[in-house]
Parts: C-alpha cells; sequence; structure tokens
C-alpha cells in the first residue's frame, strides 16, 4: 500500500472514529462526510438542543 492511500485510510478511520461520539446535550446527530478524491473529510453536528437549531462543522480536514 502506498504511503498516500496509507494517510487516506488513517484519517477515515479516525473521521469515523470521533464521529460515533454523540454530545450529551439535546438530540444531535453526528456526520461523516468523505469523499477520498479531492481528500475532504468532515464531521458535522446536525439536530436540536431544546429549541435551539444545532448545526456545524466539528472536525474538518481539507486539502487546499
Amino acid at each position: 500500500m502506498d504511503k498516500l492511500a496509507r494517510y487516506r485510510q488513517i484519517i477515515r478511520q479516525l473521521i469515523f472514529d470521533y464521529a460515533i461520539h454523540k454530545p450529551a446535550n439535546g438530540q444531535i446527530e453526528t456526520e461523516s462526510v468523505i469523499d477520498s478524491e479531492p481528500d475532504l473529510y468532515e464531521v458535522l453536528y446536525v439536530g436540536w438542543d431544546g429549541v435551539r437549531r444545532v448545526h456545524g462543522s466539528v472536525v474538518i480536514d481539507k486539502k487546499y
């Protein structure tokens, strides 16, 4: 396995491991967004905390 493929695999596993932990408050879901071709990786929080809408990136790894 070449070095780039190994790095992609490590980052993908880290994203999945981080995304399984849900916030303690509210009805908030975590979502993993992975696009290996342009190397875009992200974990999002989406949901509700009482009457407040929760949405946003928690972890982002982008190649610029």
